[in-house]
């Protein structure tokens, strides 16, 4: 059986990243939770777009815990 690859739009707001090399993509995606965490953590606590960089950081957190989880549980 044959089929054809399916490749994504590209209107999506973050670039799909081919899987070849799962290490790779799971330390892409830490270091994406390492640079929001400091994001987060430079703002004061009157803002509200800690909100908005939280539930980015507890995606991120999700698409790592999912991707790769023997990754997850070693960071």
């Amino acid at each position: 059986m044959n089929r054809k690859r399916f490749y994504p739009n590209n209107r999506r707001s973050k670039p799909v990243l081919p899987i070849n090399d799962n290490s790779l993509i799971s330390q892409e995606i830490f270091d994406e939770c390492e640079k929001l965490k400091q994001k987060i953590l430079s703002l004061s606590n009157g803002k509200s777009e800690i909100w908005l960089y939280r539930q980015e950081l507890l995606d991120q957190y999700n698409q790592l815990i999912l991707f790769n989880l023997d990754y997850a549980i070693e960071k």
